[in-house]
């Protein structure tokens, strides 16, 4: 009989299943099977380690949305002023990053302790799912996969997930399912 759970273990343990994770999902976005909240948010963020000189996300998007706040923090905290750099679209506020971000030298961010909220929470999302008359039911969590740190960070919630659960399994799918 095979033990299902040394199967989950393994798969986490496989450095070529999670490489084929990022073959697969590259540019796409990963619905993660924990609920979102403000600990969930938080926990993924924290999972997610770049290199340093990487600055992917600051050389590959063209608009980074930014609140009051962020413009708010920015001024405080470096002296830099962005409204000049700011555009509306709908309801939206968004710093004009095509061609690479104004804050990116050397690969590096400038001002990543006081970053905007969208750049600290990259490659995070969360959308909503509603019912058929148009009542949210519930609100997803998703991790857009651009880079292998994206990978790694899935990987150590799956990890961590199975380790606080050991009644779920990871399929190669990457589906959780219960199994016993």
């Amino acid at each position: 009989m095979i033990d299902r759970r040394e199967d989950h273990i393994n798969l986490i343990d496989d450095d070529q299943f999670w490489d084929g994770v990022y073959d697969q999902y590259l540019s796409k976005d990963l619905c993660l099977p924990v609920e979102c909240s403000q600990y969930a948010v938080r926990d993924v963020a924290d999972s997610i380690v770049c290199p340093p000189d990487c600055g992917y996300c600051c050389k590959h998007y063209k608009r980074v949305q930014v609140t009051d706040r962020d413009v708010d923090r920015l001024l405080e905290h470096t002296g830099i002023n962005i409204t000049q750099d700011t555009y509306m679209h709908g309801e939206c506020t968004y710093l004009n990053i095509q061609g690479g971000c104004m804050f990116l030298s050397d690969n590096s961010c400038t001002v990543y302790k006081h970053r905007p909220d969208a750049c600290y929470f990259m490659p995070i999302q969360w959308m909503y799912n509603y019912d058929t008359e148009g009542k949210q039911i519930n609100k997803n969590l998703y991790i857009r996969i651009e880079c292998k740190q994206a990978v790694q960070a899935i990987r150590s919630i799956f990890r961590s997930l199975l380790k606080y659960n050991p009644e779920l399994q990871l399929l190669p799918t990457l589906a959780v399912v219960k199994h016993g």
